[in-house]
Formats: C-alpha cells, sequence, structure tokens
C-alpha cells in the first residue's frame, strides 16, 4: 500500500515538473505570455531605456549579448486582444562579414550546445540545403507538435549587395489567442 502511494506521489511530482516546465518558456528570463509593458521594463532595466525601441507594436533591442555572443538587434513581438498583450514571438540576429564564417559556425555551434544543455533531447538539426547550419530546440508549449525555436546560419547579400554571413536566433511564435484573430 505505502509503495502504490509513494507511486503516485512521484508521479505527481513528474507530472507537475513537466507542466511547469513546459508553460515556463522563456527567452532572456521573461517568460512567454508576459505583457508588453512588462517585457518592456525588463528590458529597459537590463539594456538600458536608450536600447530598447518600440516599433510595429513590438520591441526592438540594439546591441544586446546573450551567453557570450553579441547580437546586432532583437526583436520582442506580441499577440493582442481587446484587452491584453502576449508576449509570443523572439528574434536575434547577428551579421558576420563573409570572411567570418570560421566564426560564425564556432558561434551558431556554441549557441546550440547551450540550447541543448537546456532543453535535453527535445533538440535536432533539420538539412534543408539552404542553410549553411540549421537546428532546433524546445517544444512550443502551446503547439506540441511544433518546436519552440530554431537556430540559423545562412549566407546572403545585405541591402548594400555585400556578401554577408547571418546567425539567426528564433523563438515561437506561441499562440496565445487564435491565429486566425489577428485577421
Amino acid at each position: 500500500m505505502i509503495t502504490g502511494i509513494k507511486n503516485v506521489l512521484l508521479f505527481l511530482v513528474l507530472l507537475i515538473t513537466q507542466v511547469t516546465t513546459c508553460s515556463a518558456q522563456s527567452v532572456l528570463g521573461i517568460k512567454f505570455g508576459s505583457s508588453y509593458d512588462y517585457v518592456k521594463s525588463r528590458l529597459e532595466e537590463r539594456f538600458g531605456t536608450t536600447s530598447v525601441f518600440a516599433k510595429e507594436g513590438g520591441l526592438h533591442v540594439f546591441g544586446l549579448t546573450m551567453g557570450d555572443i553579441s547580437f546586432n538587434k532583437g526583436e520582442f513581438n506580441f499577440q493582442r486582444d481587446d484587452k491584453n498583450t502576449y508576449f509570443n514571438h523572439a528574434e536575434f540576429w547577428k551579421i558576420y562579414n563573409s570572411d567570418e564564417q570560421k566564426a560564425a559556425e564556432a558561434d551558431v555551434d556554441a549557441l546550440y550546445s547551450l540550447l541543448k544543455q537546456k532543453y535535453g533531447d527535445k533538440c535536432g538539426t533539420f538539412n534543408t540545403g539552404s542553410f549553411l547550419r540549421f537546428y532546433w530546440f524546445g517544444e512550443n508549449p502551446k503547439t506540441s507538435e511544433e518546436w519552440l525555436g530554431s537556430v540559423v546560419l545562412t549566407k546572403g547579400d545585405a541591402n548594400d549587395g555585400v556578401p554577408r554571413l547571418y546567425l539567426w536566433l528564433k523563438y515561437g511564435p506561441i499562440y496565445y489567442i487564435d491565429k486566425a484573430s489577428d485577421f
């Protein structure tokens, strides 16, 4: 009888841990689903008010560091309903000159290694042939058949026509309200 109770208690602890882990997805310590005002205040506390800009309903941060990687830009996006805002999507970019491919590959691989530590077996590679590197990680807490984010290294021409390398770290989108509500 006591063994059965212990098994039930262990199951409940594991279930609660799993639910807490899935619902507490975050980036830079900011939980997805947080309000626009909360996210803005947290970003301004961390990066300063002169680095955080409101743009197109979202927030942009320039010159931010995550771990050992300095990103050129980060974007934080939100869903909205009549009363609330929900942080549901973040993207970060680092731009390299075309002759910095080894450094770019080292950064994307190091970033993926850190994400593997956080997300464990919910990580992998995706080979599309279109990217130098493509890694996915995590599980979307609202849509379990989708991953939480990706890390991509790609080549492309910048607006000035000069070839560059782009490291792109993306979280979400996580839909807190119906996707169709945006239309």
